[in-house]
């Protein structure tokens, strides 16, 4: 049995918004409830401005991932244990306080 932990990073299986299917993703684990882990998505490609919510992590090496990485705060997702398939790493302190900070502020608007 998989036991993930707040702001661990995991290779997830998670369907796609726009059509049918799942596609194998990283995720950051938020919150872990009794019936889902709440998750944010993670994707390779540049922070886009216009798009609110998106985070470039700073120490993305130090978190286990190979590349650049944004984490898309406004994208959040449950996901069930049997979705997730491996562990790739921790967020570091320096990306956990402004994921935080992020996440706070979207919460209050």
């Amino acid at each position: 049995m998989t036991k993930c932990n707040k702001w661990e990073i995991w290779s997830a299986e998670v369907k796609f918004e726009d059509m049918e299917g799942k596609k194998i993703r990283p995720v950051l684990i938020v919150a872990e409830k009794e019936t889902y882990i709440l998750s944010l998505k993670m994707t390779s490609h540049e922070a886009r401005r216009r798009c609110e919510g998106e985070y470039e992590m700073m120490d993305w090496k130090g978190a286990g991932l190979k590349e650049k990485t944004v984490i898309r705060c406004s994208k959040k997702i449950e996901l069930q244990e049997s979705d997730l398939l491996i562990k790739r790493g921790r967020l570091q302190s320096v990306d956990i306080i402004s994921v935080e900070a992020m996440l706070n502020y979207m919460k209050m608007r």
